[in-house]
């Protein structure tokens, strides 16, 4: 709880700061945190976000890695 209270903090700061690229790695950590906690929906929609803030400038790696976490949120959610 107190991780995903965290990142939902730093999120909105790096949102405010128009810093892409942490915008989608902060998604990624609340992602995890929300599927650790039973809320596969919520990790769902964050992860297509980060996937998508990282396909802009084709960092392949990172989007591959949001896809990863993207998949294990919709096994989650079954």
């Amino acid at each position: 709880m107190e991780r995903r209270r965290l990142s939902t903090h730093t999120l909105k700061l790096w949102r405010a700061r128009g810093d892409d690229y942490q915008v989608a790695q902060m998604l990624g950590e609340l992602c995890d945190a929300n599927r650790l906690m039973g809320l596969p929906e919520e990790g769902i929609r964050q992860d297509k976000e980060a996937s998508e803030i990282f396909q802009r400038p084709g960092d392949t790696a990172k989007q591959a890695e949001s896809l990863i976490e993207l998949s294990r949120s919709l096994h989650s959610d079954k």
